[in-house]
């Protein structure tokens, strides 16, 4: 849900479609919960949510290479 309200605001305005913003937030939940796959809470994005919404950014980055 952290990636996801992230990235909503880019999603509603048109800056990025479904496919991009689905794509972003798949490959960025699964990376960070490689890492945090024993959390019992999301406690760890006080700390790290600057970090994760980098990483989101970077992915949808990444995909517009891709293409």
């Amino acid at each position: 849900m952290y990636v996801k309200e992230h990235l909503r605001p880019l999603f509603k305005s048109g800056v990025i479609e479904a496919e991009q913003f689905q794509w972003a937030v798949s490959k960025t939940s699964a990376k960070v919960m490689q890492h945090h796959g024993d959390a019992r809470s999301a406690d760890f994005l006080i700390v790290e949510g600057s970090k994760v919404k980098k990483l989101a950014d970077q992915y949808l980055q990444a995909y517009t290479h891709r293409k």
